[in-house]
């Protein structure tokens, strides 16, 4: 039978997800993915309600597996993810339910640090809720968040962090060296003055 690629909801991110699979089935063929990336994705039904810890994956080994929840998700307990050289197990709440925040969230980085966008909840609809915690395990100290309209940002050991409740993502950027950044604005400085005397003499 035909190997079904990964559903990501209607959202700009989880289409775009969902074409590039379609990109690379057609290039390479659904088997040939199926070898070459052997990953999980795992699917609970029913609403559900975690009291408890909710960890999707404690050793991720790729960036594609995903949790996904059928019906409505509620958040309650204590949500641990764990990135690993950029790889992690994401949470999915199917279209047409909603994911409502509650009790924790902590974060595990392990390995080699990879700066971009973390797609920790993928959802359409948000129904409300917040965490009252948000800590880091592993690479990183946890920062003194700064929390605004459900926005946590804060820095540590050489990296910004982001943390938004109404898209679910954690982006990481590294914050350049404060020589690196002299050295860009005087480049950019003398630029600006050749270009000013090109001017003049023209």
């Amino acid at each position: 039978g035909d190997i079904p690629i990964g559903y990501y909801g209607t959202s700009n991110v989880g289409q775009a997800k969902r074409v590039y699979r379609n990109g690379l089935v057609h290039r390479y063929g659904a088997r040939m993915q199926t070898i070459s990336g052997i990953h999980y994705n795992w699917s609970i039904g029913g609403a559900t309600t975690v009291n408890g810890a909710l960890r999707p994956n404690s050793a991720p080994t790729d960036s594609t597996s995903r949790l996904t929840f059928g019906s409505t998700l509620a958040l309650a307990g204590s949500t641990t993810f764990d990135i690993d050289g950029g790889n992690y197990t994401g949470v999915t709440v199917s279209t047409a339910s909603s994911l409502s925040y509650g009790g924790s969230l902590h974060v595990n980085f392990g390995g080699a640090t990879v700066a971009g966008t973390y797609d920790l909840f993928n959802f359409d609809t948000l129904s409300g809720g917040t965490f009252s915690a948000l800590s880091f395990g592993g690479t990183f100290t946890t920062p003194t968040w700064t929390t605004l309209n459900g926005v946590w940002t804060g820095v540590s050991d050489g990296y910004a962090f982001e943390f938004s409740e109404a898209s679910g993502d954690l982006l990481v950027s590294a914050i350049p060296e404060p020589s690196a950044a002299a050295l860009l604005a005087g480049v950019l400085g003398l630029g600006g003055a050749g270009l000013r005397r090109r001017r003049r003499a023209a």
